[in-house]
């Protein structure tokens, strides 16, 4: 559903959204110069206008066979136009154009409102949009930085960041996704990775937080290093900060001189912006050889990681045996070099005997799957297209 609308001479960033053929409801969740709005559409609010007749059709439930079906993110897209252009009076005046979302604090706390589109005599299409709720602070994406004790025994070695003290570099070369680069005070540059609201997983229902368990995995990686004596193991990134949010809506508590704190996130080496699944997507039918071949130094790096750590007992092997390096899992640096990153099975406490020798073996059969199966089938796909 996400969606990089160019409207107004305005670059609108659409993350959400939903309508209902039976209710005759739809919203749009949407940024616009770093403040976010949920525009509501109710059938009974615009009924007998002209915008009604334009948007009735485009909630409707169609056969996903047909024309229309297949052509699913295109009405999506004319359906989130046909709604925030039918905004544009409202959000010229609380969006105007302007400096937004410079430092990573300001996407932490994004100015949000909530939009009602309403009949409107004298406008275009005979409707327009009323504030419902806000102006509220509401992190940006994703986002949502969580209570510090949510993370048991932060590593003491890591520094700590203010999110006021970074800033987002390069988010406006894919405004899709949140914003991973940053440069601290200092000039250093490193990625960032934040914590997101939890999400419901479709095989059982369950709600479950991977960015924050990803985050733990990335922090049990540091710690066990730092246990084991072992240096930093180039294609493996480093944690270098812990980064921290205030609440801004918080009062200082009577008997403290400031408010609680949050975990925002973390930051790592950089890694680079695209996965070997971006770079594939991505790829043109000409480019299938260029990257077949440099795929093979990308896997070299990637597998001389994994011995640096098998060789003093760790692995990124779950404690049900099973290994989950991924396409999402490698990223590709503007260098050329491979990043493996952690996901959320890697397992902190060092193995030995038969149990790691099976660990060991399970990882490097992922990377020669991903490498030798996965990627080349891939790009032999596009070579076809």
């Amino acid at each position: 559903m996400s969606a990089v609308l160019e409207l107004d001479g305005t670059t609108h960033i659409v993350r959400y959204g939903m309508y209902d053929d039976e209710k005759e409801k739809c919203f749009v969740w949407v940024f616009r110069n770093g403040r976010r709005f949920i525009i509501d559409v109710s059938g009974g609010d615009v009924r007998g206008t002209p915008f009604y007749d334009i948007w009735r059709p485009l909630i409707e439930e169609v056969d996903p066979k047909s024309p229309a079906g297949r052509n699913w993110v295109e009405r999506w897209h004319t359906l989130a136009s046909c709604v925030i252009t039918a905004s544009l009076q409202k959000l010229r005046k609380l969006a105007p154009e302007q400096n937004h979302w410079t430092t990573l604090s300001d996407y932490l706390h994004t100015p949000s409102y909530r939009l009602q589109v309403v009949k409107q005599d004298g406008a275009e299409n005979g409707v327009g949009a009323e504030v419902t709720k806000g102006p509220e602070d509401a992190p940006a994406y994703e986002f949502t930085p969580y209570d510090i004790d949510m993370f048991e025994g932060l590593p003491k070695d890591v520094s700590r960041v203010d999110s006021h003290q970074l800033v987002v570099l390069n988010h406006d070369t894919n405004w899709r996704v949140p914003p991973h680069q940053v440069k601290t005070s200092g000039g250093q540059v490193f990625r960032f990775k934040g914590c997101e609201k939890p999400t419901r997983t479709s095989e059982t229902g369950e709600l479950r937080c991977r960015s924050r368990d990803s985050i733990k995995c990335s922090l049990r990686l540091h710690e066990s290093m730092q246990k084991l004596g072992l240096e930093p193991v180039p294609g493996l990134p480093a944690v270098t900060g812990i980064v921290l949010d205030i609440p801004v809506d918080q009062e200082p508590a009577p008997e403290k001189s400031y408010p609680k704190k949050l975990v925002a996130g973390i930051l790592t080496s950089w890694t680079g912006s695209d996965t070997i699944r971006d770079l594939v997507r991505n790829a043109e039918a000409s480019d299938a050889d260029d990257l077949l071949n440099r795929s093979a130094s990308w896997q070299i790096r990637v597998e001389d990681a994994l011995n640096r750590l098998h060789a003093v007992g760790l692995s990124f092997c779950g404690s049900d045996g099973r290994t989950r390096i991924s396409e999402h899992d490698i990223y590709i640096d503007e260098k050329d070099e491979a990043w493996l990153t952690t996901g959320i099975s890697f397992v902190s406490e060092p193995r030995s005997g038969d149990d790691h020798q099976a660990c060991i073996a399970a990882d490097l059969k992922a990377v020669r799957e991903l490498f030798n199966h996965w990627f080349r089938t891939e790009l032999a796909k596009k070579k076809r297209t």
